[in-house]
C-alpha cells in the first residue's frame, strides 16, 4: 500500500482532516525518533520558506492536515492552523480543544493577547505575563551583548594588526539581520521597542490578506511522506483516517456523505480482514477509546442506521477524473435531502402489477393464446421463485425502472426482475435480471438502465436455461448479523426517501 492509497479513498473533499502529531506518533510510529526527526526537517524547510514573507513566527509541532490539490489528489501537510497556534504559543494564549476546531476563535484570542501585550511597560511585567516572549527578548539581549563584545574585540585586534575583517563582517551581518527582524537597530535593544515591534508585526500577520497568504503556503506544501516509510505504519494511519472520517461525519452532517464514502471504500477493501488485530487509541464520540477495525465497522453501521439521510455513495477519486470540486459538489447535491429514487416500497400482500395482454396484430389468435399462456407460465415461475427465496423487502420500480420489482434479501443482495414493459402494464418475461449489493443500490438507482448495462455496474443474468441456479448461487450466500444490519441501513434510507 502506498501513501497515495492511504489518503485517497472515496469522494475527494476540500474539507480537510486534522491530526495532532502526538496522536499520529502514539498510534502509527514504529520509530518515534525517526518520525520526529523527519517532521522537524519538514518544518525547517517550511519555516525557512516563510521567512521570505516577513514572518517571525516559528512554526512549532502543531497539527497535520489532509488537503487537496487542483487535480483532486489528497496529501498530508502541516495544518494551516499550526500558524495561529504557534503565534498563540508565543503569546502564552490559553485555548480549549473546542477552540482549536474554530480558527476564528483562535484568531480572536490572539488579538486579545496582542491588546494585553501593548499595555506592558517593563521587562518584569513581560516576564510575568508573557514568559515565552520574555525568553525570546532575553535571547536577543544576549545576542546584542555578544555583538557588542565582538565589536570591542575587533577594535582591539585592529590596533594590534591581527583582525580578520571578513570573519568580523560575516558575524556582524548575521547579528544585524537578526536584530532587524525584531525591529532593533545595531546599537539598541530595549523592551519597549521589542513589544511595539511584536504587536505591530503580529497584528499585520493577522490581517486577512497576509494571514491567508501564509496559511495558503502552508496548506500547499505537501509533506514528503517517503521519508516515513520505515518509521510509520501505513495500515494504522489508514485506520486512523477511517476513524477520523466517522468523527467528522458525526460532527458535521453536511459533509457526512463524503466522509462516509472514505469508510465505505475502506471496508470494501478490507471486507475479508475486518477481524484483523489492528487498533488505534484516540478521543472518539466523547471519550478516549481503543478502536479496532471491527469496532469501527460496528460504529459505521450504527451511524448509518441512525442517520438514514446520509446516503452510501460508492465512488472513488478515479470516478471524478477531469472534474473540479464544484462538479463533485453538484454531484453530491442530488444525494442530499429528498433524493428522487425510482423505487417505492411495496406493502406486504399488494399485487405486483395489473397484467395486460399484448395486442400484436400479425399473429393468429391461436398463436397469441399460446404466447400469452407461455408468458404467464414464466411470470408465475418468476414470482414463485423469488417468493420462495423469502425476500426481506420488495420494491416496485418507476420512471426508468418502471416494470421492475426489486427483491431485497437478508444476505444484503438486491435482485431486480422485470415483469412488465410499459405504462399500460404489458407483461414481459424475457428481460435480464440485475443483482447488486444493497450498498450499491441507491447510487445505481439515480442512473439510467442503459448506463448501468453499458458500464457493467452490477451482475446481470439472462433468462436462459439454468437462470434460477445462477441467481440461487447468490441468494444462498451467508446471512449474518452483519448482512441483516446492512439491509436495515438500506431499508431506513429507502423509507427516509419515501
Amino acid at each position: 500500500m502506498e501513501w497515495y492509497d492511504v489518503f485517497n479513498k472515496g469522494i475527494p473533499s476540500d474539507k480537510g482532516m486534522g491530526f495532532t502529531i502526538d496522536l499520529v506518533g502514539l498510534n502509527c510510529a514504529t520509530d518515534k525518533t525517526k518520525f520526529v526527526k523527519g517532521l522537524t526537517e519538514e518544518l525547517v524547510v517550511l519555516n525557512d520558506y516563510l521567512q521570505k514573507y516577513n514572518n517571525i513566527i516559528m512554526l512549532r509541532k502543531g497539527l497535520l492536515a489532509l488537503t487537496i490539490d487542483e487535480d483532486l489528489t489528497q496529501y498530508l501537510t502541516f495544518s494551516p492552523q499550526i500558524f495561529i497556534l504557534s503565534m498563540l504559543e508565543n503569546l502564552d494564549g490559553e485555548y480549549t480543544i473546542e477552540d482549536q476546531m474554530y480558527e476564528t476563535r483562535l484568531i480572536e484570542i490572539a488579538r486579545r493577547k496582542i491588546r494585553d501585550l501593548r499595555k506592558i511597560k517593563y521587562s518584569q511585567q513581560l516576564e510575568k505575563e508573557f514568559p515565552t516572549l520574555y525568553e525570546n527578548y532575553k535571547m536577543l539581549e544576549d545576542k546584542f551583548n555578544e555583538m557588542q563584545r565582538i565589536r570591542k574585540e575587533y577594535a582591539i585586534s585592529s590596533k594590534l594588526g591581527s583582525a580578520n575583517a571578513e570573519t568580523y563582517k560575516k558575524h556582524m551581518d548575521a547579528y544585524k539581520a537578526l536584530m532587524s527582524l525584531y525591529g532593533f537597530s545595531a546599537n539598541m535593544v530595549n523592551v519597549k521597542t521589542y513589544i511595539e515591534h511584536i504587536c505591530k508585526t503580529y497584528s499585520n500577520l493577522l490581517k486577512p490578506e497576509n494571514y491567508d497568504k501564509i496559511t495558503r503556503i502552508i496548506k500547499s506544501s505537501p509533506i514528503s511522506m517517503e521519508k516515513f516509510n520505515d518509521c510509520l505504519d501505513k495500515e494504522k494511519f489508514e485506520l486512523l483516517m477511517a476513524v477520523s472520517s466517522l468523527s467528522n461525519a458525526k460532527f458535521n452532517k453536511e459533509d457526512a456523505i463524503a466522509n462516509i464514502s472514505y469508510l465505505t471504500q475502506y471496508f470494501r477493501e478490507h471486507e475479508n480482514d475486518i477481524d484483523k488485530d489492528i487498533s488505534v487509541e484516540l478521543f472518539f464520540d466523547g471519550k478516549e477509546r481503543k478502536i479496532s477495525r471491527k469496532d469501527l465497522y460496528k460504529y459505521y453501521k450504527q451511524f448509518l442506521i441512525e442517520n438514514p439521510e446520509v446516503k452510501i455513495v460508492r465512488k472513488s477519486r478515479e470516478d471524478f477524473e477531469g472534474q473540479t470540486l464544484q462538479d463533485i459538489e453538484a454531484y453530491l447535491k442530488q444525494f442530499e435531502g429528498e433524493l428522487e429514487v425510482s423505487w417505492d416500497i411495496l406493502p406486504s400482500g399488494e399485487t405486483l402489477f395489473e397484467r395486460t395482454r399484448s395486442s400484436e396484430s400479425t399473429i393468429t389468435d391461436e398463436e397469441r393464446k399460446q404466447k400469452e399462456e407461455n408468458k404467464e407460465r414464466i411470470l408465475r415461475e418468476k414470482e414463485e421463485f423469488f417468493k420462495e427465496n423469502k425476500p426481506y423487502l420488495v420494491l416496485k420500480g418507476k420512471e426508468s425502472f418502471l416494470g421492475y420489482i426489486g427483491y431485497i434479501y437478508p444476505n444484503a443482495y438486491v435482485v431486480l426482475e422485470k415483469f412488465y414493459k410499459n405504462k399500460k402494464g404489458t407483461s414481459i418475461a424475457e428481460d435480464a435480471i440485475y443483482i447488486m449489493k444493497v450498498e450499491d443500490f441507491i447510487d445505481l438507482s439515480v442512473k439510467s438502465k442503459p448506463e448501468i448495462i453499458e458500464n457493467h455496474l452490477c451482475h446481470r443474468v439472462t433468462h436462459h436455461r439454468g437462470w434460477q441456479g445462477k441467481v440461487e448461487d447468490i441468494l444462498r450466500k451467508e446471512v449474518s448479523e452483519d448482512t441483516i444490519e446492512r439491509v436495515q441501513i438500506f431499508e431506513n434510507q429507502i423509507r427516509h426517501l419515501n
